[in-house]
């Protein structure tokens, strides 16, 4: 089908060996089987944005069989761009392709990251709305979400300028505990791919504590990554509470949010 479409792939043979071609080479995109022996998919995803210069990185689009609900935001969450569920046709396949075009021809007119510019693209919205909802459905009240999200709102910009200050003292101990925190945090609001972020930066810098190598190159852009998308997250998490102030009455049971993209009811 790549051939038809006029490409020439490079293969390999399973995650290790993708891993090393990407960290060798400057591919544009890559089509990553999930199930591979010596190292999965999503581990060499992982390793890939852990691991190579921002410059460097790839688009990935996850292929799997698993075409089970909810699987292909959990791998745009662990730093993939884009899914495609096996067996496919090569009108998925050219889609996949398509926007992949797009994201790059967006980046190429924007100062901001690959990773970020993907997650306006691929999820416009950062802040997953079904994890909202689960929480006012749990709270029972609309005011007290807004409270949860107050704390979270308050405290969280003092753990992003903590990031900063531990990376620059090289306080590896400190910066994982402190990663570790705003990532649970940051889950718990539905901000998950700010979430995900913070695991490779808690990771790296584990890693860093146990005297593993640490390319400390990939840092500054992951920081930087973190900053804009925990911006957002504050941004539409006050929109949110504004949102549930003016459509629902305080004395009632709280309804359901709905996502930028989703469609009215019928």
């Amino acid at each position: 089908m790549l051939a038809k479409l006029g490409y020439k792939p490079e293969l390999v043979s399973n995650g290790l060996e993708a891993l090393e071609a990407v960290k060798q080479d400057s591919f544009d995109l890559v089509l990553m089987d999930v199930q591979m022996p010596e190292m999965d998919g999503e581990e060499a995803t992982r390793r890939i944005r852990a691991e190579v210069p921002q410059k460097h990185q790839p688009y990935i689009v996850a292929l799997t069989a698993d075409a089970l609900e909810g699987r292909r935001e959990f791998y745009l969450e662990i730093g993939m761009d884009d899914y495609l569920s096996k067996p496919m046709g090569i009108d998925s396949l050219v889609k996949a392709i398509e926007h992949y075009w797009a994201v790059k021809e967006l980046g190429a007119s924007s100062a901001r990251t690959p990773a970020v510019i993907a997650v306006e693209v691929l999820n416009k919205s950062v802040i997953q709305r079904e994890i909202v909802n689960e929480w006012i459905q749990a709270i029972g009240s609309q005011s007290s979400f807004s409270s949860v999200v107050d704390v979270f709102l308050t405290k969280s910009p003092h753990l992003v300028q903590d990031i900063e200050r531990f990376y620059a003292a090289r306080d590896w101990k400190n910066l994982q505990a402190v990663t570790h925190s705003l990532k649970s945090s940051s889950g718990n609001m539905g901000a998950s791919q700010l979430s995900n972020l913070l695991g490779v930066l808690e990771e790296l810098s584990s890693n860093a504590l146990d005297g593993g190598i640490l390319d400390e190159s990939l840092l500054p852009g992951i920081y930087s990554q973190i900053k804009q998308l925990h911006s957002r997250a504050c941004e539409e998490l006050r929109s949110i509470q504004l949102e549930l102030k003016t459509t629902i009455p305080a004395d009632s049971l709280p309804g359901i949010l709905k996502g930028k993209n989703d469609e009215p009811n019928n």
